[in-house]
């Protein structure tokens, strides 16, 4: 395992054009978020405006909203879902750019639609999976908020505001383990065909990669909300605070950058990127030098 995190952080550090498609996709996903939820609130004033209680058709009060709560609700899906497709695309982009960047060869770009349009099968398949268990964990959070403060022994406050802290714990602990269950079908996504199947040793240290990764993200977002109070004269303006919001959105995808890298060294255990770095500082600490 150590050995998996001395690896990933030297990649990290040396190539940060492996950024890039992490970014970028998060970027793309915050413009998507953003884009939902204007055309809701946008498609809601409208409704209240054109069926008030004054314009005298009780009909589509009654008839409409629930019609729009269900296109609201599909949109909202398809928005997470092209999400988690753009990550997993950022992920394949990413295993493509190592051996590449590693070599010191042109980026292969080219290479990377190639390798999406071959991969696009299990692409659909894992981000399936993962709003899949997204969405069972979100049910499952709201059914243990409310469970919970009947389990009297645990003394858990009752206010709103904890309440809302502990549903963000909940939910961020919850990803985690989906994280843990999904990492095998990331890896095994990013596993050439010719090689063979990993021990269980690589996919337990893929595991534990992926649930550390989800709560640093969890953690990261946490504290961009913690914070936000601070920017209050930037976030007085629309633009501000969809400035403010894009960088913590980017801030709290980082993390995915070294597990991305992580599930690439595990797929391709041939890949030996920290091994120029330990000979240079073993020759550094080696006895008279």
């Amino acid at each position: 395992m150590r050995i998996l995190w001395r690896s990933t952080a030297h990649i990290f550090w040396q190539y940060p054009s492996l950024w890039l498609p992490v970014v970028l996709a998060d970027l793309i996903a915050f413009c998507l978020r953003s884009l939902q939820g204007w055309i809701t609130h946008a498609v809601i004033n409208s409704l209240l405006v054109g069926h008030s209680v004054l314009s005298g058709g009780p009909e589509p009060l009654q008839t409409l909203p629930v019609a729009w709560a269900a296109v609201f609700g599909v949109s909202k899906l398809l928005v997470e879902f092209l999400n988690i497709c753009l990550y997993a695309t950022a992920m394949v982009a990413i295993s493509i750019l190592i051996p590449a960047l590693i070599a010191q060869t042109k980026a292969p770009w080219q290479q990377i639609l190639l390798a999406v349009k071959q991969l696009r099968a299990q692409i659909l398949l894992f981000s399936t999976k993962v709003l899949g268990m997204l969405l069972v964990a979100v049910l499952l959070n709201i059914e243990l908020i409310a469970y919970l403060p009947r389990l009297h022994f645990l003394q858990m406050p009752s206010t709103f505001g904890a309440m809302r802290d502990q549903g963000i714990i909940l939910i961020a602990l919850l990803f985690a383990a989906i994280a843990w269950l999904l990492a095998p079908s990331a890896v095994a996504i990013l596993r050439p065909p010719e090689s063979l199947p990993r021990d269980s040793s690589g996919l337990r240290q893929a595991r534990i990669f992926a649930a550390i990764s989800v709560l640093a993200s969890a953690a990261i977002d946490i504290l961009a909300t913690v914070v936000a109070p601070s920017f209050v004269p930037l976030l007085r303006t629309a633009f501000g605070m969809q400035f403010f919001w894009a960088v913590a959105s980017a801030a709290s995808a980082l993390p995915y950058i070294p597990l991305f890298i992580a599930f690439h060294l595990i797929a391709n255990p041939d890949t030996h990127p920290a091994d120029a770095a330990e000979a240079e500082l073993d020759e550094r600490t080696e006895p008279g030098l």
